[in-house]
């Protein structure tokens, strides 16, 4: 009996995620005038952000792989002529997708006019949120213009922060009044999932209730959806919440990895680009000097996407614990987009310590080591 449960929750769960996964390809053509080497390209698949590398050939570009989403969310710019506010972003659905970009003038910008097939240009889908939020974007995009662009480089000083924080919230506080008003409408639901979901400005209980309350089932039943409310959960993780249930593989020993153990576990989310990252390591390795033989296990999970260059940090800097590579539950199941991330899991699977929630900013830790001493 036990068997036959255990392989229909395996089928059941088959079915779910095959059901879900979506081939798609898109083709894309740049005018022959523009140097697509400064072209940047990537995509929400709905379950992670891909940055794409693709070949260019006569200045086209085929992009192709699976989604999870009910669209694909593909984003273009101009690595030297754009800032993140004037990114432009497009829905893709299935393999037959195509744009084609017809403006020639390259003091424009030239991925506002183009031909689309089984495409959406998000400025037309959301015109109606952009004219919501006109006043409030104008305001923070102004601002942005004014003190972060290139050509305003140094202006920005620590005595604006609190007029920059208002300007932010307001627009932020106006992109939740479309959401709640708007949340049977899928746009919403992607605007909130791919980017108010991800603000730190905005408590994650807030944002839970949110995911709760303004949308209908069917989207928070959606693979998307249970995606999302897994992050946002993970951001609410702080002292003494009990941490989920989580199983993963050491990339080097392939021996079984779980959150909760006999010792206190401390779960360091890094990657090898990541320089206060790097700078924290003399002392996590000084600190397992101290407590490893007994009481405490060290695992870190690395946000890396290259996993050569993965390798050569840890072989670099002699990391002799356990590590995850390529995991997204693990990073998502603790709602994690900023590193270093750092939490001290007690032997019952509640956490004792968060780096954030601490403050503990300094790359020697303090807050931890004294922590530590008190409880080991």
């Amino acid at each position: 009996m036990n068997s036959i449960l255990k392989y229909l929750c395996f089928f059941l769960l088959f079915s779910f995620v095959a059901q879900a996964q979506k081939p798609f390809r898109v083709k894309i053509q740049f005018p022959k005038n523009i140097n697509i080497e400064n072209v940047k390209i990537g995509y929400d698949n709905g379950q992670e952000r891909i940055g794409a590398d693709p070949k260019f050939v006569d200045n086209q570009a085929t992009i192709s792989g699976i989604y999870y989403s009910k669209y694909l969310t593909l984003w273009i710019y101009d690595e030297l002529k754009d800032n993140f506010i004037n990114w432009n972003y497009f829905w893709v659905e299935g393999t037959a997708a195509s744009i084609s970009f017809t403006e020639t003038n390259s003091s424009q910008n030239i991925f506002r006019k183009h031909t689309l097939k089984n495409v959406q240009d998000l400025r037309v889908v959301g015109q109606t949120h952009q004219n919501f939020v006109r006043t409030e974007y104008a305001a923070y995009k102004d601002f942005y213009e004014k003190y972060f662009s290139e050509n305003f480089k140094g202006k920005y000083t620590d005595s604006l922060d609190s007029v920059f924080n208002r300007i932010f919230m307001n627009l932020n506080n106006k992109d939740i009044t479309f959401i709640r008003e708007n949340g049977r409408q899928y746009y919403a639901f992607d605007y909130f999932r791919r980017h108010t979901a991800t603000l730190t400005a905005i408590s994650p209980d807030t944002l839970v209730s949110i995911f709760d309350k303004a949308f209908p089932k069917a989207y928070k039943e959606s693979f998307e959806g249970k995606e999302l409310i897994k992050f946002l959960k993970g951001k609410t993780l702080k002292k003494n919440s009990q941490v989920p249930v989580i199983e993963s593989l050491d990339y080097f020993s392939k021996e079984k990895i779980t959150l909760i153990n006999k010792k206190y576990t401390l779960l360091v989310f890094w990657a090898s680009w990541c320089k206060p990252c790097i700078a924290e390591i003399p002392k996590i390795k000084e600190l397992y000097k101290l407590y490893q033989a007994d009481d405490l296990k060290i695992i870190y999970v690395t946000l890396d996407e290259d996993s050569t260059k993965f390798i050569e940090a840890v072989k670099k800097y002699d990391l002799s614990w356990s590590h995850v590579y390529g995991d997204k539950n693990v990073i998502k199941s603790f709602g994690v987009l900023g590193i270093p991330q750092v939490f001290l899991i007690d032997n019952t699977g509640k956490i004792a310590y968060s780096r954030e929630e601490e403050k503990d900013f300094k790359s020697e830790l303090p807050v931890l080591e004294a922590i530590l001493k008190k409880k080991l």
